[in-house]
């Protein structure tokens, strides 16, 4: 099995960083979408939905922190 460099590595998160962090932005598009969809006066409510998104956007947050943190610990393996 062939091991990748430290700089591919690097690469490797650094791609995992910007897909992690585009997709919070999209959830939170999407809850705001739900929020402003919302007709209380109506019945028309999306709190399980707008509930499920932010616990995405919450495990996306620690996944973002682990990535960064994996990319701050190879910068400096690689002193």
């Amino acid at each position: 099995m062939s091991e990748i460099s430290i700089k591919e590595q690097q690469a490797l998160l650094v791609q995992e960083k910007e897909r992690i962090e585009t997709e919070q932005k999209n959830i939170t598009e999407k809850i705001k979408e739900l929020m402003l969809a919302e007709k209380p006066q109506q019945g028309i409510f999306f709190a399980q939905e707008i509930h499920n998104l932010k616990q995405k956007q919450n495990r996306l947050t620690v996944e973002l922190l682990f990535c960064l943190n994996k990319i701050k610990k190879l910068s400096y393996v690689s002193f």
